[in-house]
C-alpha cells in the first residue's frame, strides 16, 4: 500500500537591517470592511557607504505578538518627528508594490512582514533590546556570557554602520578583471 503526502515547501525569504521607524499605526477595517485589526510601521533601512548612507523604505506589518506590543509601546516616540527612533529587524516575504501618488506618478514601496526587532534606540537611548536566544525558546544567561563577547546591539548605531561599511571589500579598479572579454592587438 503507498500512501503520499502532501507536505507543502515554503521558501522563507529574510532582510534583517537597521532602519529608522515611522508612521506607527493599528489599521482597523472601515465601513463595509471585515478583517481583524493589525499593527503597522514603516522602516526607512540604512544602506550603503557609512560616508553616504541611502535609505529603501519598508511599509511592514507586525505578525508577532512581541513587534506589535514594541510598536504600540513606542508609538508616540515613533510619530514625534522631533524624535529619532531607530531599530535592528527582521522581515519576511518582502515584495515591492506600485503605487500612484497624487501626481499621478508611479512609484513603489516595499511591503513585508515584521518577524522581530533586535533593538530600539530613541535619540541614542537604548530603551529596548531582544534577550540574546541560544536555542528556539532558551534565553541565554548573563553568566554564559563571556565579558569579551560584543554584539551588534551592544555597539552604538554608528559603531555597527561603521563595521557594515568596513566589512564590505573595497575594489581597486586598477586591479579588477571582466570575465568572458578578449583582448586584440
Amino acid at each position: 500500500m503507498t500512501t503520499s503526502t502532501n507536505e507543502n515547501t515554503f521558501f522563507d525569504l529574510h532582510t534583517s537591517g537597521i532602519g529608522y521607524l515611522n508612521r506607527a499605526r493599528v489599521v482597523k477595517p472601515g465601513p463595509g470592511k471585515k478583517f481583524k485589526p493589525f499593527t503597522a510601521v514603516s522602516i526607512s533601512a540604512l544602506f550603503g557607504s557609512s560616508e553616504n548612507i541611502q535609505y529603501s523604505r519598508y511599509d511592514v506589518t507586525c505578525v508577532t505578538d512581541d513587534t506589535a506590543i514594541l510598536i504600540q509601546q513606542y508609538q508616540e516616540e515613533i510619530n514625534n518627528e522631533s524624535s529619532k527612533v531607530i531599530c535592528q529587524f527582521v522581515i519576511s516575504d518582502s515584495y515591492a508594490e506600485p503605487f500612484e501618488t497624487k501626481e499621478k506618478e508611479v512609484r513603489s514601496v516595499n511591503k513585508g512582514r515584521l518577524l522581530s526587532i533586535r533593538f530600539i534606540k530613541i535619540d541614542g537611548a537604548m530603551v529596548y533590546q531582544e534577550e540574546k536566544k541560544v536555542f528556539e525558546n532558551e534565553v541565554e544567561s548573563s553568566s554564559a556570557k563571556s565579558s569579551d563577547q560584543n554584539t551588534d546591539s551592544d555597539n552604538s548605531v554608528d559603531s555597527i554602520i561603521e563595521n557594515i561599511a568596513a566589512a564590505q571589500p573595497k575594489v581597486n579598479p586598477a586591479q579588477s578583471t571582466t570575465v568572458g572579454t578578449t583582448a586584440t592587438t
